[in-house]
């Protein structure tokens, strides 16, 4: 069984040189990270074919966090490949995904609240419109 004891250790999130990561997780971090990008990449060719300004504005915004997650995730991966000091510690990694978490809410939070105020705008927008001459 996995030992959770090291992960509550102050040395193992601020070392300089930390020991290496076990082969499976550094596996799964760049496969992660990977598909991070591809799935970023997809949403990058559905949002040039939608027509809806909400969902093509929602679907950027989680496009953006996914690029970002990935490009940086593999920075990071890479280094702690290398075990670069410094720039391979784990606390790095740690602020890498509590980021992106909030950045995740944020999307998410302006879906559930923004989004709605902006389709009523375009929507009376459109209402105003359709009574102009053309």
């Amino acid at each position: 069984m996995w030992d959770i004891r090291p992960l509550l250790a102050f040395h193992f999130w601020f070392n300089v040189t930390p020991p290496p990561l076990l082969p499976f997780f550094e596996r799964m971090f760049f496969i992660l990270y990977i598909l991070a990008l591809v799935v970023a990449i997809v949403l990058g060719f559905f949002e040039r074919t939608t027509k809806h300004v909400i969902l093509r504005a929602f679907i950027e915004k989680l496009r953006r966090c996914l690029t970002t997650l990935g490009i940086t995730g593999l920075l990071l991966a890479f280094f702690i490949y290398e075990r670069t000091p410094y720039f391979s510690m784990h606390f790095i990694t740690l602020f890498l995904w509590a980021g992106i978490g909030l950045w995740v809410i944020a999307v998410l939070l302006w879906r559930l609240r923004t989004a709605p105020k902006l389709q009523k705008a375009i929507n009376e927008q459109k209402g105003f419109e359709k009574y102009l001459p053309k």
